[in-house]
């Protein structure tokens, strides 16, 4: 790897809310948070968080879950605190392949061995995964084998999942029955679903 591919390091390492019963688990947020000389990408309107890409839906998704405004870094961990849910990735570090935001592109991995411990001193929280293919496995491989709490998985929030998701007959079928709706209000619909869980 060259210096056009150096390590990253996760910014915000685990934002542990006592006494959790939900944390949200993802793989590692996108390279203009996590790569330095990346930082002029950064917009007005991204949040320097977690899920802080403005092509992401997660806080909006959960926001209208719960209707609230999680517009900003301050409300989304108030919201945070309050719900106690906590949120974490399974990476500490890594490097990405052309720069690539994609989970598959990630390589030369660390993982982020703290996050076992903090689940069991949260005694087991549920686990909301943002991916099947690489949350939940890497998870499942690499930080937690044999996870003895309820686990599910959120469908991506991501920019590039939501056009996926307008593709799915469940979504085009939900979307043609509520007219003026778009795929991004099917998410809120399944967020709603799993947090009702």
């Amino acid at each position: 790897m060259t210096d056009s591919n150096p390590i990253e390091f996760h910014p915000y390492q685990i934002f542990d809310v006592p006494n959790s019963n939900i944390f949200i688990v993802g793989t590692f947020p996108i390279g203009k948070f996590t790569n330095p000389l990346r930082g002029g990408e950064i917009k007005t309107d991204d949040i320097d968080f977690f899920y802080g890409g403005s092509g992401n839906l997660l806080w909006k998704t959960i926001g209208k879950v719960f209707s609230e405004d999680l517009g900003t870094k301050e409300k989304i961990k108030y919201f945070l605190q309050n719900k106690q849910i906590s949120v974490a990735d399974v990476i500490h570090s890594c490097r990405r392949k052309n720069g690539s935001a994609s989970d598959k592109d990630l390589c030369d991995i660390t993982w982020n061995s703290e996050l076992k411990q903090v689940l069991i001193k949260a005694e087991h929280p549920k686990i909301f995964f943002t991916s099947k293919q690489y949350a939940k496995k890497w998870f499942e491989e690499n930080i937690y084998p044999g996870y003895p709490g309820i686990t599910d998985v959120l469908f991506s929030p991501s920019a590039q999942a939501i056009i996926a998701l307008s593709t799915k007959p469940d979504c085009k079928a939900w979307v043609k029955l509520n007219l003026g709706k778009r795929p991004s209000d099917y998410l809120v619909v399944l967020y709603k679903k799993a947090f009702e869980k």
